[in-house]
């Protein structure tokens, strides 16, 4: 799953990027909802497009990888709502809701700030339709140490519900 940031430009654009990962070879991409310039879902100061205007990108994106890949091609939306203080965890719930219901397959909430906002974001991700595994979009985790999440371990993110974890700057920190 590639990194798509906030999907290189408007709706129509976002239908263009998803054909362009998938001929790359890409098995799916990530947008999220803040506004271009983007900034890291760990730091403060984010702000966020409006719910209707990245629901439109992802239904292009949903629509794009279906009529290239046959659906195969995974659509997961990101939303930094949780990290953004107008916004908040509830927020992020919500938007998530409707990311679903405009077409993604898996949902990615960044900067969650406990292990417990991790469990009840799942949670109510499983009430919705969805092809994971017990119900929902299969769940996205990113576990960048010193940002706002707190070190989870992978058995931690699956008794969760996650059913992917990154890790993003791990193995550049080993080298």
């Amino acid at each position: 799953i590639a990194d798509a940031d906030t999907g290189f430009g408007e709706a129509e654009m976002v239908r263009k990027t998803v054909e362009e990962y998938y001929m790359a070879g890409a098995a799916g991409l990530h947008i999220e909802d803040q506004v271009f310039p983007k900034r890291c879902g760990h730091l403060d100061g984010k702000t966020l497009v409006d719910e209707r205007t990245f629901c439109e990108k992802v239904e292009r994106a949903a629509e794009a990888a279906q009529r290239c890949s046959g659906g195969e091609f995974i659509v997961c939306a990101r939303t930094d709502a949780a990290g953004v203080p107008q916004e908040g965890f509830e927020r992020a719930v919500h938007r998530a809701t409707s990311y679903v219901q405009a077409g993604a397959e898996m949902i990615f909430p960044e900067g969650l700030h406990t292990k417990e906002d991790f469990g009840t974001f799942a949670e109510a991700m499983r009430k919705l339709p969805g092809p994971a595994p017990g119900g929902g979009p299969f769940m996205l985790a990113n576990m960048t140490e010193f940002g706002k999440t707190p070190y989870l371990t992978l058995d931690e993110f699956a008794g969760l519900g996650y059913h992917c974890v990154i890790y993003p700057v791990s193995t550049l920190r080993s080298a």
